[in-house]
């Protein structure tokens, strides 16, 4: 599930998925297959590199708590 995508992300593994959960929001398109055509993993292509950066920009404690303050503070 989504945590997993995270997990492996965080541990460098190169990770493929379906389109579940939050894969879209970490994932690189190329790694992302059809559910629908459980063929099309084959072609699906894992990029470490950019899920890392997604999981640093979006999921990181450090983004959470800067998001959170400028909603309370508005600014």
């Amino acid at each position: 599930g989504p945590r997993g995508i995270v997990e492996a992300t965080a541990c460098g593994t190169p990770v493929i998925s379906s389109d579940v959960g939050i894969a879209r929001d970490i994932l690189a398109p190329e790694s992302i297959f059809d559910a629908n055509n459980w063929r099309s993993y084959k072609n699906a292509q894992p990029n470490v590199e950019v899920a890392q950066k997604n999981v640093e920009n979006k999921i990181s404690m450090d983004v959470a708590i800067s998001k959170m303050r400028v909603y309370i503070t508005g600014k």
